[in-house]
């Protein structure tokens, strides 16, 4: 038989947690699941790269990320990416936008970190989300937050199993209606 007294101190611990996250976090988690959801639909249905980064920026605020990149393959190809970028509004989420041997760059640092190396620092946790087309990898999205920051208020999972596939149709997309990548590879493209 199982006793409350046989418990070490991290096993209270995570009933200390598991508590807090079922009562505690229960309501603040599901509306913030649901924004998630709703943020990465409006990611999967961009067109153009402005609003795909848009859309990108709403999981960011939501998942109190303090850094993101994103870097897009355009079959290296600097013309085609060129005209890619070209067709994108100029709008806030477009001014972090490079180009470099023929790869779309994105970042974004949030309000008070953009004088910290987030990227080359042992104080934040990465996230790396690979995005790949019909056949054909697309690149990746790298999502940052400090080791020291609360717990996510939201399902983990859904990073991968509604974001991660909405960036990548959204990428391929814009990719495809900016005659970066041919349209027999895309099943998204329309």
């Amino acid at each position: 038989m199982w006793r409350l007294g046989n418990l070490r101190y991290h096993e209270v611990d995570e009933l200390r947690a598991s508590v807090r996250r079922n009562i505690g976090d229960r309501r603040v988690r599901a509306a913030n699941n649901l924004r998630l959801r709703r943020a990465s639909q409006a990611v999967a249905a961009a067109a153009t790269l402005h609003e795909l980064f848009d859309g990108v920026l709403e999981v960011l605020e939501l998942g109190e990320f303090v850094c993101a990149t994103v870097q897009l393959n355009c079959n290296g190809c600097s013309e085609l990416t060129d005209r890619v970028v070209n067709m994108a509004s100029e709008n806030s989420s477009m001014k972090n936008v490079s180009v470099c041997d023929g790869h779309i760059h994105w970042s974004w640092k949030r309000k008070g970190f953009e004088d910290i190396d987030v990227l080359g620092s042992d104080r934040f946790w990465t996230l790396r989300l690979p995005l790949a087309g019909n056949q054909v990898s697309l690149g990746y999205v790298n999502l940052y937050r400090p080791l020291d920051s609360e717990a996510l208020l939201f399902d983990v999972n859904y990073l991968t199993t509604v974001f991660q596939p909405a960036v990548a149709q959204a990428a391929e997309r814009a990719l495809v209606n900016g005659g970066a990548m041919p349209r027999k590879f895309s099943a998204a493209a329309g």
